[in-house]
């Protein structure tokens, strides 16, 4: 004879097993919010930009002397996606509503579409001033990449929408071409634009001319065998190609290293523990983000050198890694007790 179930043991069973699942989604969400590094790019030949949380870092690659400049202070906390600076020190980045700021916010031209879901902006550091770039964007709401050469013309990946732009200096469109498969980072090379495609598994080099932008002139495949055939970020360095390749679920990476004629040479390891973000190239050593360890990483073709530690900010990261171990054990028991 089948007996009832007990309402009462019912419900708590089911408002306990509600309350792992609630515990899990808080603790991941605490994880995904937490700061860490992001994007980055050679500023220049000794220095290492990288964005961490609100912060846009300057780090001397030699001493690890750091300038920080604090978007949040400048109420610009709703900064997100890649960011360059100009040749005259302006920052170029992505704005999206209308916040309270210290800096004067002059939308232009722009729609409300794009003032509210996001645009890039060109801010003038000194006087504290942010000017729309260009209305000829669609609005910013997805990933994107962005290189600048000498004269300030920029180069933009528009991952979502699978196309490349070209702005000049002024943010004028002076062409664009939509033939490819979730492009990530950009690298300006001799002269020479590389793209990281990601879902085409190759580095394409196109043409930079207004006529024929976009135009592959050179399409190289990465695929290292097995899932690891995305491609994602890379650098040129010591006559050497080095590709940030990931997994088919998007969550592990390797560094790929390739000879000018795109011949494989050998991979970087890394713990299991790390997910490999951008990499930039200085002389003839790469740094290597690792936002889920928050480390840089630094290589040069023969082995892995002594971390990049930004200033005084070794004991903030070391915390930050503390924080994360203990949320993502939290994490496994909650999963274990489930």
């Amino acid at each position: 004879m089948q007996k009832d179930v007990n309402p009462v043991l019912a419900f708590a069973i089911i408002l306990f097993f509600s309350a792992l699942g609630a515990a899990y989604f808080y603790l991941n969400h605490q994880l995904t919010s937490m700061d860490r590094f992001t994007n980055s790019y050679a500023f220049d030949e000794r220095t290492f930009a990288v964005n961490y949380g609100k912060q846009i870092l300057k780090i001397d690659v030699n001493s690890g002397a750091t300038r920080a400049i604090n978007l949040a202070d400048m109420g610009l906390d709703i900064f997100r996606g890649d960011f360059k600076f100009f040749s005259n020190g302006d920052l170029l980045i992505r704005l999206a509503g209308a916040g309270r700021s210290a800096f004067r916010i002059d939308t232009g031209s722009l729609s409300e579409q794009q003032i509210s879901g996001g645009a890039l902006y060109r801010c003038d550091l000194m006087t504290k001033r942010c000017a729309a770039f260009s209305d000829q964007l669609p609005v910013l709401d997805g990933t994107f990449r962005l290189v600048l050469d000498a004269q300030d013309t920029v180069f933009f990946s528009d991952t979502n929408r699978h196309t490349l732009r070209k702005l000049d200096s002024k943010g004028n469109l002076l062409a664009s071409l939509e033939d490819f498969r979730y492009p990530n980072q950009l690298l300006l090379q001799d002269g020479r634009l590389f793209v990281a495609d990601t879902n085409k598994h190759r580095i394409a080099e196109v043409d930079i001319s207004d006529e024929n932008f976009g135009d592959v002139i050179a399409s190289h495949k990465i695929k290292l065998g097995g899932e690891y055939r995305w491609p994602t970020e890379l650098a040129f360095v010591d006559n050497h190609w080095w590709v940030v390749v990931t997994d088919d679920l998007l969550a592990n990476s390797k560094v790929a290293l390739f000879d000018t004629d795109w011949q494989f040479s050998h991979t970087l390891n890394f713990s299991t523990d790390s997910q490999i973000g951008s990499i930039a190239g200085f002389g003839d050593q790469v740094v290597i983000v690792d936002y889920q360890q928050h480390k840089l990483f630094r290589f040069n073709l023969q082995q892995q050198l002594e971390d990049l530690v930004p200033g005084s900010m070794e004991p903030l990261l070391e915390q930050q890694r503390e924080a994360m171990t203990k949320k993502k054990n939290y994490q496994y028991l909650v999963i274990f007790i489930a």
